[in-house]
């Protein structure tokens, strides 16, 4: 004969690992008395399911071990109907259809479990450029314009054209351009 519970996830692996040091089953082997929780079947909302044989040797140990959860209501015992629709329906992808439909989600992803992840920075290098353009302000400090260009060191500086000896020379940074040749005034 068969009995089924339905639980969270935490609640599950810590079942699964106090029955593994109750019944022998050595930590961090392959041995266990139940697969982990993130190979056990869960229904649609998420919560791991789990069918018991009462014909296993180890079914009074499990027993003890479950009765103060489901008294505690960290557990629940349902019905075989309920644990194959549950199952089938996970299977198929079914369950809830919108977030607002689950209970008891997490909104961190320390709630999901995950502790190691990596900060998000929206920082690229130019190198990670493959179309488009950027902004002049991202390329320098000062006022990108037509009267303008930038230096090597990240400035915007002005070009000036003014008229020297009759012809038209363009001032850039303190140098002047005439036909082609720079001198400094």
């Amino acid at each position: 004969m068969q009995r089924y519970y339905i639980t969270a996830e935490a609640t599950y692996e810590a079942l699964r690992q106090s029955l593994n040091v109750q019944l022998g089953y050595p930590t961090g082997t392959a041995k266990s008395i139940f697969q982990t929780a993130l190979q056990a079947p869960r229904d649609g909302f998420r919560r791991v399911l789990l069918a018991v044989d009462t014909d296993l040797p180890q079914y009074t140990a499990i027993l003890a071990a479950i009765t103060p959860l489901i008294e505690a209501d960290a557990m629940e015992e349902i019905d075989e109907a309920t644990y194959v629709a549950a199952v089938n329906s996970a299977a198929s992808g079914g369950g809830a259809s919108t977030r607002s439909e689950l209970t008891g989600t997490p909104t961190t992803l320390a709630g999901y479990g995950i502790t190691d992840a990596a900060t998000q920075h929206h920082t690229h290098s130019a190198s990670d450029l493959t179309s488009g353009t950027v902004a002049t302000a991202r390329l320098g400090s000062g006022t990108a314009s037509a009267a303008t260009f930038l230096r090597g060191d990240g400035q915007w500086k002005s070009v000036i054209s003014t008229s020297i000896d009759g012809g038209t020379a363009t001032t850039v940074d303190g140098g002047v351009i005439d036909g082609g040749s720079a001198t400094t005034i």
